[in-house]
């Protein structure tokens, strides 16, 4: 059990980092990013969208980021309510 809290441990300051990481582009795509994105197709409306400007990929990281977190506040809370699911005895 040491050896797993230690692991507890470690597994909670990456995650403090990982949601750090995640809210930073958040506030951009959903900021600033936009102005930038409508500025880039302004200049060639009609070109395939760069790259750069595709929003898509990091939308679909950003998703896949807050379905992991509800998986993971989905085991959390089945913990902690464990024995309130127990019969009275």
């Amino acid at each position: 059990m040491i050896a797993d809290n230690a692991r507890f441990d470690e597994m909670l300051r990456w995650l403090g980092e990982a949601t750090d990481r995640v809210h930073r582009p958040a506030a951009y795509y959903t900021g600033p990013g936009q102005n930038d994105i409508e500025t880039v197709l302004a200049d060639s409306p009609d070109e395939v969208t760069p790259p750069v400007a595709n929003e898509d990929a990091a939308w679909e990281a950003l998703a896949d980021f807050d379905e992991r977190m509800q998986r993971t506040l989905r085991i959390a809370t089945a913990e902690l309510t464990a024995s309130l699911d127990q019969a009275d005895g």
